[in-house]
């Protein structure tokens, strides 16, 4: 699982990478097979490190519901 984290302000956000979007983007950059109805990425880390920099901060990478911790004073 793949997620993006964020401070904004005093909020820390996080969503999962998990749209159709991103799943197309991984099959034509990195390595990956077909594991029932998932796709497990079977690149080199440092290819799936540079792909994540590359695709991880973009909104079609996510498809789910954005969640935060908000800091209490």
């Amino acid at each position: 699982m793949l997620a993006r984290v964020w401070l904004d302000g005093g909020a820390l956000k996080w969503v999962f990478l998990d749209s159709d979007w991103f799943k197309d983007q991984a099959r034509q950059v990195l390595g990956t097979r077909a594991a029932g109805d998932r796709t497990m990425i079977t690149a080199k880390s440092e290819a799936m490190a540079q792909f994540v920099k590359k695709f991880g901060a973009d909104p079609r990478a996510y498809s789910g519901e954005m969640k935060e911790f908000v800091r209490v004073q």
